[in-house]
């Protein structure tokens, strides 16, 4: 969910994002602060071996491609 803040009228805007990468987390431009809120998606790959290089390379495409 992205928040957009109109420093001049004070107004909020929201918006849906798809991923906290789409819009970058913080902005500002001198007159609207935007920032990203929500959970962001993680995953711990314990061990060093083909299984999990595959599923790290698998997730990076999935990050890349969207």
């Amino acid at each position: 969910m992205r928040r957009t803040l109109d420093m001049r009228s004070g107004a909020v805007t929201l918006a849906r994002v798809r991923t906290h990468t789409e819009a970058g987390a913080f902005s500002f431009d001198g007159e609207r602060l935007a920032t990203v809120h929500g959970p962001a998606w993680r995953l711990l790959l314990i061990g060093a071996g083909q299984l999990s290089e595959y599923v790290a390379w698998q997730c990076e495409l999935e990050i890349v491609g969207e």
